[in-house]
């Protein structure tokens, strides 16, 4: 692989993860494997060693109880030849002559010259030590002995070879290296392959954020099964998106309703500043600029309510939550309409719990419902009943309006709830088409809802239910 090639891989987080697992996996098996070579070796070096002691300790006492004789049947009783077969046997007198000398069998790693001038150059030992004689291949632990002074002066040396404690620590590496080369191929496809999926959420999201990028708002990261942070990531991330596109749908459909709707003021504002262009009479003049400004008044209106429906209806607007009691807000806004109602000889009643205490922002509650009962009296002709209604029912407060005013059609019904929509039964009444649709997104803000029952020239009856009130 060329070095641009390895350059693009380690861009990849996936691989350099990967490669990380793979670098720890190593050092970590080569630590676990050095261990348990190392282990295997102290073993076995310390079962030889228990073995060559046995060994002195055997001998020792036959030189003991018989003398040198003993150990010269060695080379003679084949019992204890074929016994001493792979043993040492090295005894010197007090003065550190030489007295006796059993060499093992296959001894060919050895020159039998230099193991004998390495075993008679060699310090008395005062006490039993342990030591290693060279092969003739450079072995350096080819041999261990065990040296000690007997109780007669004599000193006694007994050793052994360690060639078949090597074979097998050799055969060990052998077979942990046989091992480790499948398992290594294994670890890397595995590495691979659990930091490709793991990381598959976060590639996911990268796509995702790239169709975003290119136009295409309604992109969602898809979300896997196991809810981890990478899901939590995926999930917070749509809900972002959701709302963006949310805004950014409301500031399209904004931007159409007011292009739609602000043609009739701005039409009548420049019919208005032409004519006081044109007219030289100062009350003509006076009139135009006074129309002038109502029809501004209304286009600032216009924008405002727009953009106070799109926050509210994105969930962009920010909630000012207080505790208030909803009896008391139905109340305030009554007595806020309460000459609209005298000038149509309109009634107002208002019935239900003395107090019931609402969470929510209370300027935003005070408001849509001041605009359904705006509606309702609009809507009635003189000498009619409107009604309100305060009722708890489970956790929820519920808010009816009734009025008996000319209702709204059964083709008309379902799009109220639009911005700028209005029936044919309104047009000939003041408005901007966004009250009930302002109506709907405070009421949905709050997580209530609102619906209607409305019958052509019997009157319409809006339900508002907000959750969780509390009596008192």
């Amino acid at each position: 692989m060329s070095l641009k090639r390895i350059n693009i891989a380690f861009k990849s987080l996936s691989s350099r993860l990967a490669f990380s697992y793979l670098i720890f996996l190593l050092i970590s098996t080569s630590l676990i494997f050095g261990v348990l070579v190392f282990l295997t070796e102290d073993f076995l070096e310390q079962k030889d060693h228990d073995i060559i002691e046995a060994r002195f300790q055997q001998y020792q006492q036959l030189y003991e109880r018989d003398g040198l004789s003993a150990l010269k049947k060695i080379n003679t009783d084949t019992t204890l030849r074929t016994q001493s077969a792979r043993f040492l046997i090295y005894l010197k007198d007090p003065q550190g002559k030489p007295v006796f000398l059993h060499l093992p069998e296959e001894i060919e790693n050895f020159v039998v010259a230099d193991l004998e001038k390495a075993l008679r150059d060699r310090p008395l030992p005062q006490k039993p030590t342990w030591f290693n004689v060279a092969s003739k291949d450079g072995d350096e632990d080819a041999m261990e002995v065990r040296g000690a002074k007997l109780d007669s002066g004599y000193y006694l040396h007994v050793g052994s070879r360690t060639d078949s404690r090597d074979e097998v620590i050799e055969r060990i590496i052998q077979i942990l290296t046989l091992m480790l080369l499948p398992f290594l191929g294994l670890a890397i496809w595995g590495a691979f392959f659990i930091a490709k999926r793991s990381l598959r959420p976060v590639r996911n999201l990268v796509d995702t954020v790239t169709k975003i990028k290119n136009g295409e708002l309604s992109s969602r990261v898809p979300l896997h099964e196991a809810e981890d942070e990478l899901y939590e990531l995926g999930s917070l991330f749509n809900e972002m998106i959701e709302r963006l596109e949310g805004l950014v749908n409301a500031m399209k459909d904004t931007l159409d309703n007011v292009a739609h709707d602000l043609k009739t003021p701005i039409t009548r504002l420049k019919a208005s500043g032409e004519l006081a262009l044109k007219s030289n009479n100062q009350a003509e003049i006076k009139n135009a600029l006074v129309e002038a400004i109502e029809n501004s008044e209304e286009i600032q209106k216009l924008i405002r309510t727009i953009m106070a429906v799109s926050e509210i209806s994105a969930n962009t607007a920010r909630l000012q939550k207080e505790r208030f009691d909803l009896q008391q807000v139905i109340a305030e806004v009554i007595e806020v309409y309460f000459f609209v109602a005298e000038s149509k000889s309109i009634s107002v009643h208002f019935a239900g719990v003395d107090s019931l205490m609402f969470e929510g922002d209370r300027v935003l509650i005070k408001q849509a419902i001041a605009n359904l009962l705006d509606n309702a009296l609009k809507y009635s002709s003189e000498g009619r009943d409107v009604s309100i209604t305060l009722m708890h029912e489970g956790k929820n407060a519920i808010i009816k309006i009734k009025d008996q005013g000319v209702g709204i059609s059964d083709s008309d019904l379902p799009r109220i709830w639009e911005r700028l929509y209005r029936a044919d039964k309104s047009r000939h009444e003041p408005g901007l088409g966004l009250g009930l649709s302002l109506v709907k997104a405070i009421i949905e803000a709050h997580h209530g809802a609102i619906a209607v029952d409305s019958h052509l020239n019997e009157g319409s009856t809006f339900v508002i239910t907000l959750p969780c009130a509390i009596t008192e």
